[in-house]
């Protein structure tokens, strides 16, 4: 056995890898830092949870904040108004948008370019952050959601101004990242970042293969819940899902979450064409979070766009006690918040992270999704960008 820390993954992770000679046979994962979110929070207000949930992870604390508002409003019987659920979707999809810059050009990139600019996409990833700092107030930590609504009451100059960060993001990305192209033949003939780095995934081949099975449990704008068998459709309940301290999986079986699913739930023409000659490899895991950026940003033009400025930001409302729960989608997959109130407290708190349904273990003979992945390889340096392909989140794993 070899033991390999992973670092730079919101806190570090234990690799333990198993070899038959030059294969590695299996790995083993083991987070590290347990803090016990779900344990402190016990006993206290439930609005005490806006606080300390984002605080959950460094990078996608919004999307705790939000799975969190929206358990609570499903628990008090509260629905905000459209206004306050679109400001909400425009701020998370910005998340996840500078999630996907910053893991591509500092976790990816380097795997795989000599030359890395990040440098030149900074100010994209510095415009989309002040896009949700001018709805939220700043970035990260903001606690500008709360049940009922959001504490913000933007004006036309408010909009106005998001729309030009926007542009200038958009310019920016599509300048360096693209160069302006989604076909997979244009972008492989590109010398942009995702060119690049897309010829070099493709001498991967298969390398990376999982169980080529999805689930997207958070709605948007752009999708609904569904699971993904390959390619085709099927509908989803969250009833099923069962979380243990090895896995979560959806009727007894591992699903990848993230990215890729969704891709493939709104077939992306060059998803679907990647996965067509590779499945769910390396190759179109990575591309398709990439892709996810040009989605993003198109969908949020629309959605500054329908603001309905004369609605309230916030609605009157009062605390009681019941269940409820938070679905959301964030940059690493599907993120599920639950919440038990009992006498004005919370009796009992459940949080399901993406990286808990990508990386947690399953046992040797009926691996977790990443685990499968590596099986086989005869490196482990293509097994960790394997493990990255995923964005792996340490500290929302250990919450």
């Amino acid at each position: 056995m070899k033991i390999e820390i992973l670092q730079k993954v919101e806190g570090e992770v234990y690799l333990h890898y198993k070899w038959n000679e030059t294969i590695i046979e299996d790995v083993e994962i083991e987070f590290l830092h347990y803090r016990g979110i779900e344990k402190i929070l016990l006993g206290k207000d439930p609005l005490d949870a806006l606080v300390i949930n984002p605080r959950i992870c460094g990078i996608c604390g919004h999307a705790h904040l939000r799975a969190t508002v929206e358990a609570l409003e499903n628990a008090f019987g509260i629905i905000p108004t459209q206004k306050a659920k679109t400001i909400r979707e425009i701020t998370t999809f910005c998340e996840i948008l500078q999630n996907h810059l910053k893991w591509f050009y500092l976790v990816i990139a380097p795997f795989l370019l000599d030359n890395v600019r990040f440098f030149a996409i900074q100010p994209a990833i510095v415009n989309i952050n002040k896009i949700i700092a001018l709805f939220g107030g700043q970035y990260p930590h903001n606690s500008y959601m709360l049940p009922g609504g959001v504490t913000c009451d933007p004006t036309t100059i408010e909009i106005f101004k998001a729309k030009n960060y926007l542009a200038q993001a958009k310019d920016t990305i599509k300048m360096q990242l693209f160069k302006n192209c989604t076909d997979l033949k244009d972008i492989l003939k590109e010398k942009s970042d995702f060119g690049n780095i897309l010829r070099k995934l493709i001498t991967y081949s298969t390398v990376g293969q999982s169980y080529d099975r999805f689930v997207v449990l958070g709605e948007n704008s752009l999708i609904k819940p569904a699971k993904i068998l390959k390619t085709s459709v099927k509908p989803i309940s969250v009833k099923f899902i069962k979380e243990t301290d090895i896995s979560v999986t959806y009727r007894g079986r591992f699903y990848e979450t993230g990215p890729l699913a969704r891709m493939l739930l709104l077939r992306y023409p060059l998803i679907m064409q990647l996965h067509r000659r590779f499945k769910d490899a390396l190759v179109t895991r990575v591309a398709a979070r990439v892709v996810e950026i040009d989605v993003i940003m198109k969908i949020l033009e629309q959605l500054l766009d329908s603001i309905l400025l004369s609605e309230p930001s916030c609605i009157d409302n009062k605390q009681k006690d019941g269940y409820g729960m938070g679905v959301v989608e964030a940059a690493r997959g599907s993120l599920i918040h639950r919440v038990w109130v009992e006498n004005g407290t919370i009796a009992k708190y459940q949080i399901i992270t993406p990286t808990q349904w990508n990386l947690l273990q399953g046992t040797k003979e009926y691996p977790g999704v990443a685990r499968k992945a590596i099986q086989g390889l005869k490196d482990t340096k293509t097994a960790e960008l394997i493990f990255r392909s995923f964005d792996i989140c340490s500290v929302c794993t250990t919450h």
